[in-house]
């Protein structure tokens, strides 16, 4: 009689995941035995135990739901420098083949310090294949905000926002500002000659957060001065912070969440923000009151409050408000250069600030579908503005053909960091700095009893021979000598009120 052998079933990451989600469901083992033809159920077991690692492995395995394990990369840092990269490359439209992928792979090798690194064919097939890469022709219509994401949007958006008041649902995004940009080519005072004015663009970046209800705006300020003179005395209504490029960073993005979030934390209050997806506004902070959502890509023109005409508010009455104080000093017969500074123009920001009305705001949440029930009357700030501009004509020469020109000089200014190679590789050898510390008291040596420190000492006295040292010594082997009598005295007593 011979007996029947049942051969072992290679499962796949797919197989293995199904059958974890089957015992989550609470079928029974016989018949999960059956349905996937297992040889017993300690096959169960055994998946059972490696559930979250199963789980990690389908998610990443991508399109290759078939493979029968995740392969681990021999070079895990460049496999993650490359995943970077391609997320950001995309984010900007960027095509990429198989030929950007070696060059970019050796690169990063290079960079890593992999000296026996080649970047063959074979290692960028394994790469796509680990990663569940899919390579395509891109549509020509790929960049464009589609009908039918918008509407996917419209209804993720009703869960998002679900549980949270119209008070607590907010926006955020950055705005470039040419602040010492003037509207004029010329001006000149009455009865005098025109003087050129410099129409300097030296920029700063505004990173605004609104409420659905314009009850609460929130302003901060990147500029490029660390110590701006003109700050010795000057009270800033705005956290300020500043870099060479001013530019939003993911440093200073966290820095505002975790200001923010202690501001809501006091209050006893969650909210939700909704942030475009760009490289600077990765959350790096464990936030308690602060959820981050991410708007899809490429969609902000339409699916971001901000963007409906928030911003252009803001903007225009910046730009307003920098014309009637212009006008304010050349009436005065002051020199508008020297009395014009970054704060003067943060003042001036501060007042476009509180111009900016909460039915405008209410509208723009509006029209991008978030939940606001009240009704509001269409608010334009264009019509004062306009009005400015036409009193700023009759004074000075203007260099722009309309007020709108003049508002949406800056529009396309970058104003967030975008991951680059260097920072890239900066990134990863942090990380990797942060796991050496983090594993370092694994490698400490054991801490000795007080019996092997009195034979250290014991030693010790051997190899010395200066009296000022064995004298420094005997006062340690006493100072461990009195510990253990303490401790021995310690025991003793409880011992006799056991």
């Amino acid at each position: 009689m011979s007996s029947r052998i049942t051969k072992r079933k290679n499962l796949s990451i797919k197989e293995k995941y199904q059958i974890i989600c089957d015992v989550d469901k609470k079928m029974k083992y016989d018949l999960i035995v059956s349905k996937f033809q297992l040889g017993n159920k300690s096959t169960i077991s055994e998946i059972k135990k490696k559930k979250d690692v199963i789980i990690e492995e389908y998610e990443k395995i991508g399109s290759n739901k078939n493979a029968k394990s995740l392969k681990k990369a021999k070079y895990p840092n460049i496999d993650e420098a490359l995943i970077i990269w391609i997320k950001e490359a995309r984010k900007n439209n960027i095509t990429i083949n198989q030929e950007i992928l070696k060059v970019k792979s050796i690169k990063f090798a290079n960079d890593l310090g992999y000296i026996d690194f080649k970047g063959s064919d074979g290692f960028i097939t394994k790469f796509v294949k680990r990663n569940g890469l899919t390579f395509g022709a891109l549509s020509g219509e790929a960049n464009k905000v589609d009908k039918v994401m918008c509407e996917d949007w419209k209804n993720k958006l009703q869960e998002l926002t679900f549980g949270y008041s119209a008070e607590d649902i907010f926006n955020g995004d950055e705005l470039g500002l040419f602040w010492k940009l003037t509207p004029n080519h010329t001006y000149f005072l009455p009865g005098e000659s025109r003087k050129s004015i410099n129409n300097n663009k030296e920029r700063c970046t505004l990173f605004m957060i609104t409420n659905s209800t314009g009850s609460y705006k929130h302003l901060s300020i990147i500029g490029k001065s660390k110590n701006p003179r003109c700050f010795l005395k000057f009270r800033n209504p705005f956290k300020y912070y500043s870099n060479t490029s001013a530019w939003m960073t993911t440093d200073i993005f966290n820095q505002e969440l975790k200001y923010l979030d202690s501001i809501f934390n006091r209050e006893n209050r969650k909210i939700i923000l909704f942030v475009d997806n760009c490289s600077a506004h990765q959350v790096n902070y464990n936030l308690k009151n602060i959820k981050v959502e991410y708007l899809p890509a490429n969609s902000t023109s339409v699916l971001q409050p901000l963007d409906q005409g928030i911003i252009w508010s803001l903007k225009s009455y910046f730009r307003s408000n920098l014309i009637k104080y212009m006008i304010t000093i050349l009436e005065d017969g002051r020199d508008f250069k020297t009395n014009y500074n970054l704060q003067v123009a943060i003042s001036l920001i501060q007042k476009s600030l509180s111009q900016v009305s909460k039915f405008t705001i209410i509208n723009c949440f509006r029209k991008c579908w978030f939940p606001i029930e009240e009704t509001i009357p269409i608010e334009n700030p264009g019509e004062e503005t306009e009005l400015i501009w036409q009193s700023a004509a009759e004074k000075i020469t203007l260099k722009y053909d309309t007020f709108q020109e003049f508002i949406e000089i800056d529009n396309f200014i970058t104003t967030t960091e975008s991951i680059n190679e260097t920072t890239i590789i900066d990134k990863l050898k942090f990380q990797n700095e942060e796991t050496i510390e983090d594993n370092f008291e694994e490698d400490l040596v054991s801490v000795p009893t007080k019996s092997e420190a009195m034979n250290m000492i014991f030693k010790l006295k051997q190899f010395y021979k200066d009296d000022d040292d064995i004298q420094y010594l005997s006062k340690l082997e006493d100072k461990i000598l009195n510990q253990a009598y303490n401790s021995m005295k310690q025991t003793i007593i409880k011992d006799y009120f056991k």
